[in-house]
């Protein structure tokens, strides 16, 4: 169980190692993201991705990342609530406890961070900390409270965090896209403004242990970095009906594979009209 930290590296926190597009990348440029006229998800919805690791030919169950939405209102302002808590099985804590919390609060109308915060535990590792949105001035005010830092860092107008950036994407339009078709976004992470690409890659249907469903199937390159080759793509999966809700993600590591799959789900705004059996 030596990687099981790479499972909760990829996924709980998986965005923070979404490369920028190299230039000429897929031909051709990226294109705007285009939206749905009706959300894809209402205020209570929950859904719970059970985490795998795979080396040779064995899948461990390692972890469960959780994924709740709310209405609340900050300073006055009708916002939502994203939330999402990672954590490892008790059964693997004395090898690598994971027990990550990540909120942002969006805006209702165009989906865009006010505040963003994050509380990581990962083994030894420790940070906290919080993201200001600033519109009108494109800029980000980054606290760390561990460390006690403090910065201020330029954003565009469209620039989303990490939870925001899921939320959005489940939210577009597909129908304007074809496959090999790709989509820029614009992202803060870790102090970093990045400009992605998000890879439309078509419908498929998929097997998991929950049924069979039909997916809207999405990919975005990874960085190169100790996890991850600097040819491997993370394939999202969402279900092909309203809800736009995550059924997998995976992604190959240097050593293995992680998996996260559906595990449950409640208040869902449409019915999950993707499953087939």
């Amino acid at each position: 169980m030596i990687h099981v930290s790479f499972l909760f590296i990829g996924f709980i926190s998986f965005f923070s190692f979404l490369s920028s597009p190299e230039p000429g990348m897929g031909g051709g440029e990226a294109k705007a993201p285009k939206f749905l006229e009706e959300r894809a998800f209402a205020p209570g919805e929950q859904f719970t991705l059970k985490l795998y690791y795979n080396w040779s030919a064995l899948w461990v169950a390692s972890g469960e990342l959780s994924f709740r939405i709310s209405a609340e209102e900050l300073a006055g302002r009708p916002v939502y609530h994203l939330l999402a808590i990672g954590k490892t099985y008790a059964a693997y804590n004395h090898i690598y406890r994971v027990a990550d919390r990540y909120e942002s609060y969006v805006d209702t109308q165009n989906l865009l961070p006010v505040r963003a915060k994050r509380r990581l535990e990962e083994g030894r590792f420790r940070l906290e900390d919080e993201y200001l949105f600033d519109r009108k001035q494109g800029k980000v005010a980054v606290q760390e409270f561990v460390r006690g830092d403090r910065g201020e860092y330029d954003i565009e107008h469209r620039t989303m965090d990490l939870l925001s950036m899921i939320q959005v994407a489940r939210n577009l339009d597909f129908d304007a896209y074809r496959p090999g078709d790709r989509i820029a976004m614009s992202v803060f992470i870790d102090k970093e403004l990045m400009k992605i690409e998000l890879i439309y890659e078509g419908e498929k249907e998929i097997k998991t242990r929950n049924g069979r469903f039909r997916s809207i199937v999405l990919r975005q390159k990874m960085v190169d970095n100790e996890y991850f080759d600097e040819n491997d793509y993370v394939t999202i999966y969402v279900s092909d009906d309203r809800n736009r809700i995550p059924l997998r993600l995976e992604s190959p590591l240097t050593v293995g594979w992680v998996k996260g799959e559906l595990k449950s789900y409640r208040g869902l705004k449409y019915p999950l009209q993707a499953r087939i059996r």
